[in-house]
């Protein structure tokens, strides 16, 4: 048994339930959900609409969509996305200028495909998409801009044209191998497919042939097979690209209402003829709610190499997310640990919607989605209250906190008296000598610190009992300093001298 089938098998065993793989008698499968993960490549959405095909190169995109896909699957790597350059893959050193519906060259065409993917492909940094020639001659097409072209090129361990097949074989094919590259009729009312069954209209003529990807199969209300294609138009065009065909149509004979499968493409592969990739562990994280005055918050991930090659790889990110590290080389199964966080203090509040991008030195690429909600909280009012605010010395005095809002991380009293400081919410001080203090809470909080301050706010009194002091002042006159007390007996003296005097003589 091959190396891809021995990987597909054991795949599927590993994300299908109860009967441990898929077979072709299952109602449904498909290569977009095989245990919640898709291992189809994100759309390039290079066709407006059905009227442009002629206008585009449709062969090479619906056969790049099939290899690309049977890569990851075969990889068992749903996130192995390699752009494949369609101007290399197909038009260099072979046809240009050749119609999308050219149907009687398609089996010719998928030969060279066969031939080229067998001597190794590339990407489309390294050979983008040219204009064709108005001579139709094809362009031999360079690859001496691309570094390490050796490191960068894939090639098929098998690529086999089948021109026969029935449902059956199909949905055969399709374990073994992953999505296929198959020729199909297409009608003019495709274009205004939206989702369910396609069928043409009555005595609807047909507008050509087309490439295609078949993905998978399930089994309508009235028992029917269908085929699930994935389409050229791009994600805007019928169930976000997909269609779904009845599988009855299957190599049936020209000008039938809709004829599939009249040409299908296998391709198989060895992990070492692919080039090194870095898969991401998830593609999409959220950090939940992120104050901008509280912790950072972060997630790990796992950078890991599923290719067949060493890869040097690099982030690119945008603020407020940060990366850690942001490169590093892999070996073959390798994998690095990475940090995702947020620079609080480059945050604005409000939802965050960011990208993270990864890139490996042959310039294929990853998004890492990031979303987060931003909260700015609101700055604390600081207040406080104290029991009892009076009374003799000693005096035990209850501090109650009353700060409202804010995210508070500490806390700072002055009581006034000996210099004591206290770090609790609600702390209890006792007062010893009698006075006037001044009681200062500081709060510490996200934003920085916020004081409050309340002047004479604790009268302390002498204890009960204590003789009080004497608030008579002395008057100083000359040398001689006399009392209030004493002047005014003397006074009072002079007093009795001066009208009873005779009194006083006898």
């Amino acid at each position: 048994m091959t190396f891809h089938i021995l990987l597909i098998s054991s795949l599927l065993s590993a994300y299908l339930p109860a009967a441990g793989s898929a077979t072709v008698s299952d109602a449904a499968f498909s290569w977009t959900n095989v245990g919640g993960k898709n291992f189809l490549p994100p759309f390039e959405n290079h066709v407006a609409s059905l009227s442009a095909l002629e206008e585009t190169r449709c062969w090479e995109h619906g056969v790049n969509a099939a290899i690309e896909g049977a890569m990851a699957a075969q990889l068992n790597e749903p996130g192995y996305h390699i752009n494949l350059s369609e101007q290399y893959t197909y038009q260099c050193g072979y046809y240009a200028g050749e119609k999308c519906n050219d149907s009687p060259i398609a089996g010719q065409l998928f030969k060279n495909i066969c031939s080229r993917i067998t001597t190794g492909l590339t990407d489309e940094q390294c050979v983008s998409l040219a204009p064709t020639p108005a001579n139709n001659i094809a362009p031999e097409c360079s690859t001496n801009n691309c570094a390490q072209i050796a490191q960068r090129q894939l090639k098929a361990a098998n690529c086999d044209l089948q021109g026969s097949h029935t449902k059956e074989t199909l949905k055969k094919a399709l374990l073994e191998h992953g999505p296929l590259a198959i020729t199909m009729t297409f009608f003019n009312s495709m274009g205004n497919y939206t989702s369910g069954l396609y069928e043409p209209e009555a005595e609807e003529a047909s507008i050509g042939v087309y490439t295609v990807t078949l993905v998978g199969w399930e089994t309508d209300d009235k028992g029917r097979l269908l085929f699930i294609i994935r389409n050229i138009l791009g994600e805007k065009w019928g169930m976000k690209g997909y269609m779904k065909v009845l599988a009855d149509t299957v190599n049936l004979a020209s000008g039938s209402p809709l004829e599939i499968g009249h040409n299908v493409l296998y391709f198989d592969f060895n992990k070492a003829d692919l080039p090194g990739y870095p898969c991401i562990s998830e593609e999409a994280i959220n950090l939940g709610d992120v104050s901008i005055y509280g912790a950072s918050a972060s997630k790990t991930i796992t950078v890991r190499n599923c290719g067949g090659r060493a890869v040097r790889w690099s982030a690119q990110t945008k603020s407020p997310v940060l990366m850690n590290p942001l490169d590093g080389t892999l070996n073959v199964g390798e994998e690095q640990v990475v940090t995702i966080s947020i620079n609080n203090d480059a945050a604005s509040d409000g939802k965050l919607n960011n990208q993270i991008i990864v890139n490996s030195e042959m310039g294929h690429s990853t998004a890492i989605n990031v979303t987060a909600k931003i909260i700015k909280p609101t700055e604390p009012v600081v207040d406080f209250t104290a029991t009892p605010t009076a009374g003799y010395a000693p005096l035990k005095v209850a501090f109650t906190n009353t700060t409202k809002g804010g995210e508070i991380t500490g806390y700072k009293w002055k009581f006034g008296d000996t210099g004591a400081i206290s770090s609790e919410e609600n702390p209890t001080h006792e007062y010893i000598a009698p006075g006037d203090y001044t009681v200062t809470l500081t709060v510490t909080w996200g934003g920085g610190e916020i004081i409050k301050e309340k002047k004479g706010y604790i009268a302390v009194y002498k204890p009960k009992g204590e003789p009080a002091e004497s608030t008579t002042k002395e008057v100083k006159s000359g040398c001689n300093a006399t009392s209030h007390a004493d002047t005014a007996f003397l006074l009072l003296f002079a007093f009795f001298l001066i009208f009873f005097p005779k009194k006083r003589l006898n």
